[in-house]
């Protein structure tokens, strides 16, 4: 005989709404205040009620504390309410409950990542993995895209003897406004990136999304302690295995300082990255940066003529376009000298490209 829970199975949202009608309140036990809590946020629209919902939700568990259905639909319902707090918490009390539950771990992972809690996260989403059956493939492989989301390669420093390439963050929020407003570095940079302080604070709002998703990573570069320039892959291409590079410092700073940041980006880029071909495009009307820009082993591969025009000062400039491959980066003898000068080690060649398998 069919009951509630098959129901439930099979998203049976009239045939619970009937059963439910007939039976008093007073009447419910665990399940019928987990299935009117369901029903209240899937069934419906005209009955959808998630704050009701939610109040059910919680009662069912009281009832049954150890009961990880419900557990875990209470986190889920609570993320969806946009209450990641409470959620974590509740998938914390179903993790030590059921601490060998690959979808408890998952959960776990979910409400950590909305709380911007990504240790917590990469931990759970790990021992998912381990937990899940071989022949879930659908979901190990939606777990190990997490994963990769998440790995702490995309917030680890880079670190040299002198400097730290720190990922850009709120605390960089004055630095990178005066960055915008000083008019000589923010046109050789980015010129076309707003210089407010209005779109510097739009963008730090999303500065903590994975690369996986923006398709860029950005530094601060940190002497001491304190910024002194900025760094960034952006477009990144995985299907291509290439990204733009983009490096600079407001006012004066000492050339081995971006020398040592220069390697920095490309030693993550080939080393870690596993990438095939870094690019640079430099303006027409900088050429300390066409010279440097040579100097840290690219080759000019392209002159883009008239390309691009400046907002300000309404010219048009030509666009130089270099290019550093990776048998190139290895190749050269002086970088990799300097490399060990500055870093203390020779950047670790990869053998094969693409040494990380990105999603598409």
């Amino acid at each position: 005989m069919e009951n509630l829970s098959t129901w439930l199975k099979r998203g049976d949202w009239p045939q619970i709404s009937e059963f439910l009608s007939n039976l008093a309140e007073h009447n419910y036990d665990s399940e019928a205040f987990f299935a009117k809590g369901l029903l209240l946020v899937y069934g419906p629209k005209e009955q959808r009620d998630v704050d009701l919902a939610l109040s059910l939700l919680q009662k069912t568990c009281a009832i049954a504390p150890d009961n990880f259905r419900y557990l875990n639909t209470y986190s889920e319902v609570l993320l969806q309410a946009r209450q990641a707090t409470k959620a974590l918490e509740v998938a914390l009390q179903c993790t030590e409950r059921f601490p060998n539950n690959a979808m408890s771990a998952i959960a776990l992972g979910r409400a950590a990542w909305e709380c911007k809690n990504r240790q917590v996260a990469y931990g759970s989403y790990q021992s998912a993995l381990k937990l899940l059956p071989k022949d879930q493939v659908l979901v190990r492989d939606q777990v190990s895209k997490m994963l990769l989301k998440l790995a702490p390669l995309w917030w680890n420093p880079l670190a040299g003897r002198s400097i730290k390439l720190v990922r850009k963050g709120l605390q960089h929020s004055d630095f990178l406004i005066a960055c915008r407003q000083d008019k000589a570095f923010h046109h050789h940079f980015n010129l076309f990136q707003e210089p407010t302080p209005q779109a510097v604070k739009k963008e730090l709002k999303n500065a903590d999304r994975s690369p996986l998703e923006s398709r860029k990573i950005e530094w601060v570069v940190e002497k001491n302690g304190e910024p002194i320039g900025l760094a960034a892959l952006v477009d990144l291409n995985f299907n291509n295995s290439r990204a733009e590079l983009l490096i600079g410092f407001p006012g004066e700073v000492s050339s081995l300082v971006t020398v040592e940041a220069t390697i920095l980006v490309l030693e993550f880029a080939f080393s870690t990255l596993g990438l095939f071909k870094l690019y640079s495009y430099v303006y027409s009307d900088n050429p300390v940066g066409q010279k440097n820009t040579l100097r840290l082993g690219f080759e000019q591969e392209g002159l883009l003529r008239s390309h691009v025009q400046d907002p300000s000062l309404k010219e048009r400039l030509d666009l130089y376009l270099y290019g550093c491959l990776q048998q190139d980066f290895f190749g050269n003898t002086a970088l990799m000298k300097m490399a060990m000068r500055l870093l203390g080690r020779f950047p670790l060649q990869k053998e094969v490209e693409g040494t990380i398998t990105f999603p598409s």
